[in-house]
């Protein structure tokens, strides 16, 4: 899950940057306690990347532990 969110999140391999995709696959990844998903989720919501910025969903990814 990691691998396709950071390729869509860092438009790797030619693809284009997509956030909101790159989200999708995090969010799977975070929901079993990954930490790497998790950051680049507080990053996303924090800085608003792709999505209105929000800051209780990125406080949510910043407690994920693995």
């Amino acid at each position: 899950l990691n691998a396709a969110g950071d390729m869509l999140f860092d438009g790797a391999n030619g693809l284009p940057k997509n956030y909101p995709a790159a989200r999708l696959y995090y969010e799977r990844a975070a929901a079993k306690g990954d930490a790497h998903a998790a950051s680049r989720l507080v990053r996303i919501y924090t800085e608003g990347l792709g999505i209105a910025p929000d800051a209780a969903k990125a406080a949510h990814y910043a407690t994920v532990k693995p």
